[in-house]
């Protein structure tokens, strides 16, 4: 009797990637407590609409970005032509934060906080799977470095960078980060030019922050997540100073 042979498929090919990857904060406890349908609705609704309007972004090519959900956590992965050339690295990391920054934007005005890294390393990646060291190296800096609600750069992007950057404020516009207190450079979620979505996003965030931080100093008082939120609290006001004097010399010359 003849047994038929196991049809092994192609494995896939291991790639550069600039890779995100992310924590939605606070999901855990509403998951285990079934509080979660709304955030979920909330999640799922803003990738449904980044799928169809990125698409209509000029050079971005929708159909090279790969997106994993595994219920908190999120992966994003943009492939690099040519990982000798830093401008494809670059440019790689430029469309995934196009994308991402939509995306987080949206859900930071429910009210959602997240944190997480980017980096470039080699990556695995089809429907079936996600593996390598560029996974690796990533949840590591999402779970041991980054600790407050912002997406950090590593290392290995940051050499690639630094070759871009002439002074510290092209640094900041070219690349949309800000260095932290404790010299983690960090993706900025504002973007100064587009006057509308800042002032949106800065009123919502505040509103929504505001309120979690008085529930949580009625409620648990949890030290740890308090922190985080009067984090991402200051970041609101150091970015609302820093649009406020953008906007004002804007009228002036104006």
């Amino acid at each position: 009797m003849s047994k038929d042979k196991l049809s092994i498929p192609n494995i896939p090919q291991e790639q550069n990637y600039v890779i995100a990857y992310i924590d939605i904060l606070g999901i855990r406890d509403k998951i285990a407590h079934q509080d979660d349908k709304q955030v979920f609705k909330d999640i799922y609704y803003q990738f449904l609409l980044a799928d169809r309007i990125m698409p209509q972004v000029e050079l971005f090519e929708a159909q090279d970005i790969k997106v994993k959900i595994f219920s908190d956590n999120i992966l994003f992965a943009y492939p690099v032509k040519d990982s000798f050339d830093k401008e494809d690295v670059y440019l790689s990391y430029r469309k995934l934060v196009d994308y991402l920054g939509f995306f987080l934007h949206s859900i930071a005005n429910k009210g959602i906080l997240f944190r997480g890294a980017i980096t470039f390393d080699k990556l695995m990646i089809n429907d079936l799977l996600v593996w390598g060291e560029g996974l690796v190296k990533v949840v590591y800096l999402e779970e041991n470095v980054a600790i407050y609600p912002r997406i950090i750069l590593s290392e290995e992007l940051l050499k690639i960078f630094d070759e871009f950057a002439i002074s510290g404020i092209e640094y900041e516009e070219k690349f949309s980060c800000l260095k932290d207190f404790d010299n983690c450079v960090f993706f900025n979620l504002f973007d100064y030019e587009d006057t509308q979505a800042t002032e949106s996003l800065l009123y919502y965030a505040k509103k929504h922050i505001k309120e979690n931080i008085e529930k949580e100093r009625e409620g648990k008082n949890r030290s740890k997540i308090l922190q985080k939120y009067c984090w991402f609290e200051n970041y609101l006001i150091e970015v609302e100073k820093e649009y406020t004097a953008i906007r004002t010399n804007l009228e002036q010359e104006n």
